[in-house]
């Protein structure tokens, strides 16, 4: 129920944390595109002013909603450490695992689903995939190749991401994780140091 007091206190800590918790469960659960600002709004209980005042429009409030206990790129940060043989199984490992996570996963997939959708966010999620991922990876390899085979890994494994999350693909949707790494690893792991070309066809 709306508090009519709200106008007169002015915006608190808590009708900001309402609001984004009406927020994560209408986007998460329904979408993004299919979710009014006043029907948000309506489950926090304040007035639909107060989200522009926090959030500046419902593209701010998605992504505060989004937030993340921590940046993708530091969940990876001791994936990335370690032999360059078993790097692409140590990273889809924590990919998987981070995505599987019934706190991390609908944030992710609700981000997936509105880059497919929204202009600005599939630059975001591709601004994240070269900035973070792709050069720790290019990073960590090292020698000529090193951006190019960086740049492949992270597109492959952002497709395998995106079909068994967001398209859910069968039957790599209902494989068990250890399924997944046993298939795809090796294939992944030929990108980042099997042979490679010596020049561009």
């Amino acid at each position: 129920m709306k508090d009519n007091g709200e106008a007169a206190r002015g915006p608190t800590a808590s009708s900001r944390e309402r609001i984004l918790a009406a927020a994560r469960h209408y986007f998460f659960t329904e979408g993004y595109q299919a979710v009014s600002l006043r029907r948000i709004a309506g489950e926090a209980g304040v007035d639909v002013a107060l989200i522009a005042y926090y959030f500046g429009s419902k593209r701010g409030l998605f992504s505060a909603a989004l937030s993340l206990p921590a940046n993708p790129l530091e969940l990876l940060r001791d994936a990335l450490d370690g032999d360059v043989d078993a790097l692409a199984e140590r990273v889809l490992r924590r990919l998987l695992t981070t995505w599987d996570h019934p706190t991390s996963g609908p944030p992710l997939r609700a981000l997936m689903t509105a880059a497919t959708s929204q202009e600005n966010f599939n630059v975001l999620v591709s601004e994240a995939a070269s900035a973070d991922i792709c050069d720790a990876v290019a990073s960590r390899l090292g020698g000529p190749d090193a951006e190019a085979r960086a740049a492949v890994f992270t597109t492959q494994t952002l497709g395998l991401v995106f079909s068994r999350y967001v398209l859910r693909v069968e039957p790599i949707a209902s494989w068990p994780m250890d399924t997944v790494v046993a298939v795809i690893a090796p294939r992944l792991q030929q990108v980042l140091s099997g042979p490679w070309l010596t020049s561009a066809p």
